[in-house]
């Protein structure tokens, strides 16, 4: 079979009107390959995971839980860097602040001063979100260049 004839027609114009049907018909899948190469949902799954395991274990640590919950994110997401075959800042970014906050939304909503969180969360509420999402955010960004920097400098050659 001839390269032509796979293509619709052995004089090759065939074979450009199928392609320039389906580029018609496969528009949006033009649309979704640039939007894959922007953010990745599989990446950003990962990431979210990685993210909340993270917070999770860090925040085991009794009296300190705070703190050591940023410090779980960033080994989290070094981890990620580290082991990332392709810069994904955006999906770490995302899914950095979005379990950030959901596990400080979910610590405060558990917490034995529920009366007293409630009233927090009704007055600072909105600004709680942004600020621990942007702390979020700061600390998985962080770890992540720190993981790819590492991932870098122990592939180049010398």
């Amino acid at each position: 079979m001839a390269p032509d004839d796979r293509l619709g027609g052995l004089d090759g114009a065939g074979g450009s009107a199928a392609r320039g049907d389906a580029e018609d018909r496969g528009g949006g899948s033009a649309v979704r390959g640039r939007l894959a190469r922007v953010f990745s949902p599989r990446h950003f799954l990962v990431a979210l995971v990685a993210s909340f395991a993270g917070l999770w274990i860090g925040g085991l640590v009794p009296l300190v839980g705070g703190f050591t919950r940023f410090l779980g994110l960033l080994v989290a997401t070094f981890c990620l860097g580290a082991l990332a075959g392709r810069r994904v800042y955006a999906e770490v970014a995302l899914a950095s602040a979005v379990a950030t906050v959901v596990a400080l939304l979910g610590g405060l909503l558990t917490s034995a001063f529920f009366p007293l969180a409630a009233s927090f969360l009704a007055r600072y509420g909105v600004a709680f979100a942004l600020g621990a999402g942007g702390l979020g955010v700061v600390v998985g960004v962080v770890g992540y260049y720190l993981g790819r920097d590492l991932r870098a400098g122990l592939t180049r050659s010398l």
